[in-house]
């Protein structure tokens, strides 16, 4: 997670932007990385432990219904037992009208590993949910990272990124930043406290919309790159 300067002339990130995100990747499944992935799971099981293999287990599980059919899907967390600092996988399992399951999506870039090499948690708490018919993820650290919300959701049949939220403390000032990536909508508001009477500045930056589907879209790269994309303009 990026933390943004609270001073309205020093618009740089005080960590340093992965700058190797490109948009024609975004908007692309990595066939290669993807088949490698699913080949560690059923393509179909009976129940939603059909799909974590041995010496894996779940972490979080999410229940509604995703794709708008009537059918209560599933959105579970998978990692190794026995590695923290590994990738977790995302899977998104929706119902079949025989109760059965298929696995529709996967990513092991909509989550960080849990823990960093120093052994702290990334987050904490984090959080899924379905509702509305989207798939919601929240992650958690007001402190270093600051917070992460995500939302994906089905369009003409595909689960794209729709919405990506941050917020961050600092020294001097709050920064949130919202970023409506259908839209191409990015609005910042910075809430500056270091004067005697804080302040709140909003700005409303249009960007190209995008289409980033849930398989490649790392939430955390998507918005630092729109960010990067509108400190550069200015």
């Amino acid at each position: 997670m990026v933390l943004y300067s609270c001073n309205e002339n020093e618009r740089t990130d005080v960590r340093q932007i992965n700058n190797d995100v490109g948009t024609a990747h975004a908007n692309m499944v990595n066939k290669e990385n993807d088949d490698t992935d699913r080949l560690l799971f059923p393509g179909t099981g009976n129940k939603v432990s059909d799909f974590v293999p041995e010496n894996f287990e779940i972490q979080y599980e999410a229940e509604g219904d995703l794709n708008e059919d009537g059918f209560p899907d599933h959105a579970i967390v998978v990692r190794k037992k026995a590695d923290t600092l590994s990738s977790r996988n995302v899977l998104v399992l929706l119902q079949n009208p025989d109760k059965t399951y298929r696995l529709d999506a996967i990513s092991k870039k909509v989550l960080p590993a849990q823990y960093n090499e120093a052994g702290h948690k990334t987050y904490n708490p984090e959080q899924i949910n379905i509702g509305k018919s989207e798939l919601n993820i929240q992650l958690y650290d007001m402190i270093t990272n600051g917070n992460l919300f995500s939302k994906f959701k089905y369009l003409n049949n595909n689960l794209v990124l729709t919405y990506v939220e941050t917020y961050s403390m600092a020294a001097g000032g709050n920064t949130a930043l919202y970023y409506e990536v259908i839209k191409g909508k990015l609005t910042e508001e910075v809430l500056h406290i270091i004067k005697e009477e804080p302040f709140l500045n909003s700005q409303t930056y249009d960007l190209a919309a995008q289409k980033l589907l849930f398989e490649n879209a790392s939430p955390q790269e998507v918005i630092s790159k729109a960010y990067q994309s509108v400190a550069v303009r200015d």
